[in-house]
């Protein structure tokens, strides 16, 4: 409950009547109408006092439980097959593979995963997409244009089965060479789940954040963003937080206040800010965890960190989680622990980019 553009060295103000009145251009409170000091860190409105906080909350509470209820029902109206994972996007999103995936014989598709050296093993799995416009009507014209103008025809190996899970719901963990396609394989189906889920929430900029993908550098952290904005073009309401070190802290508050639906980071820079500045990256929020290039985390070092970020979400919700490596080791201990938290994960392994 505080204001980002200062350090707060008095005590938090208990009730409305220790509040001096709002000034001209200055925020006000939401229930009362004096200065709004702080922010409520549970409705993100502004408020004045602690007493304001509560009564602010407890609106707000009942009126998010009488839309989650409609919107749910209405959810499980549509008809979810078996492959689909039992968690609020896959439902949203309700993903139905079309008649040219669908149609496709076991045959068909193991002569594809052998074509493309993929070894996909787990329990009812979705079948694999060839092209892009196949999944047209769920992926929509935008982002499809937008894969279009990345150059992307045909999807690589990885992509023609991660994609088709992702879309499900389902947990994924999966191995591929460099430069075969992971980013596009977790980025695809991110967004369009981010889609459902800010269309649900009314489109607000600052209910999410949605998903949070972690990578072990810079470097690929900045790429990973390139690539989302460039596909997230043109569609409402989708905005990126790039969360790494060397760039400055208040920047990256100021960007996580506006509101954002991805998050996008190093296991350094979001555990400093999980620390210190949790309610504005709002973990609890998020609905689906990728880990990009994972091995290299854990040989890194990482893996610590990884486990301290986690820590701090609680398991209280059907998260969907991703997991993408060049080669996974399955030894880690702490990689381990992480693959206890999947629900019925399927398992892909790529051998040839």
């Amino acid at each position: 409950m505080t204001k980002t553009s200062r350090i707060e060295q008095e005590p938090i103000k208990q009730f409305s009547s220790e509040q001096r009145l709002a000034q001209d251009n200055e925020p006000v409170c939401v229930v009362c109408g004096k200065y709004a000091e702080y922010i409520n860190s549970d409705t993100n409105q502004d408020i004045c006092s602690l007493e304001c906080k509560k009564i602010n909350t407890d609106l707000n509470q009942k009126r998010l439980e009488k839309k989650r209820k409609k919107n749910i029902k209405n959810v499980e109206h549509g008809a979810m097959h078996a492959y689909a994972a039992d968690n609020l996007h896959a439902k949203l999103t309700n993903y139905q593979e079309p008649e040219s995936i669908g149609s496709q014989t076991k045959t068909h598709i193991q002569y594809m995963l052998k074509a493309h050296a993929l070894e996909v093993s787990g329990t009812v799995i979705p079948k694999p997409l060839v092209t892009f416009d196949q999944l047209e009507t769920i992926l929509g014209p935008t982002l499809l244009r937008n894969i279009e103008s990345l150059g992307w025809t045909m999807a690589t190996g990885i992509q023609r089965q991660a994609i088709t899970v992702g879309l499900a719901g389902r947990d994924l963990v999966a191995a591929s060479p460099p430069k075969s396609g992971k980013t596009g394989a977790f980025l695809i189906p991110t967004l369009v789940h981010c889609r459902s889920l800010s269309t649900w929430d009314g489109d607000k900029r600052r209910a999410g954040p949605y998903a949070l993908i972690m990578a072990p550098t810079r470097e690929i952290c900045c790429q990973i963003e390139t690539i989302c904005q460039r596909l997230a073009l043109g569609m409402k309401n989708m905005r990126t937080a790039l969360l790494i070190g060397g760039e400055p802290f208040p920047n990256q508050l100021y960007r996580l206040k506006k509101g954002v639906q991805i998050l996008i980071g190093t296991p350094g820079r979001l555990l400093d800010l999980v620390t210190d500045h949790s309610n504005l990256l709002r973990l609890w929020k998020v609905q689906i965890l990728v880990m990009d290039e994972a091995d290299a985390m854990f040989r890194s070092g990482y893996g610590v960190q990884v486990r301290q970020i986690l820590g701090k979400i609680k398991d209280d919700r059907n998260r969907q989680i991703m997991y993408f490596s060049s080669s996974l080791t399955e030894d880690d201990q702490i990689l381990q622990g992480l693959l206890k938290r999947l629900k019925s994960p399927i398992e892909i392994k790529c051998t040839e980019a």
